[in-house]
């Protein structure tokens, strides 16, 4: 198999990370490219935890009829200026 680089830039990064890396040009874009991979499927397990969170806090507001907002929690706790009372 052969990966022919013929943009100077992305040549220029590719060195770059390798140097940083102490390793190939090969094994750098390998890291980069399994990197960029994660970071893409990464939305979709955040939007899972995302979902998981919200729904246990509904079930803490259930659970808690009188739990007072956020908002009301940051005025009681903070002045208008955001500083502590």
């Amino acid at each position: 198999m052969a990966l022919n680089i013929k943009n100077e830039e992305v040549y220029r990064l590719a060195r770059k990370l390798a140097d940083q890396l102490g390793v190939s040009m090969t094994e750098a874009v390998r890291v980069a490219l399994e990197q960029a991979i994660r970071r893409n499927e990464s939305p979709t397990e955040l939007e899972q935890r995302r979902t998981q969170v919200h729904t246990l806090l509904k079930e803490i507001r259930l659970a808690i009829p009188n739990m007072p907002s956020m908002r009301e929690i940051d005025e009681e706790m903070y002045d208008e200026m955001g500083l502590p009372r």
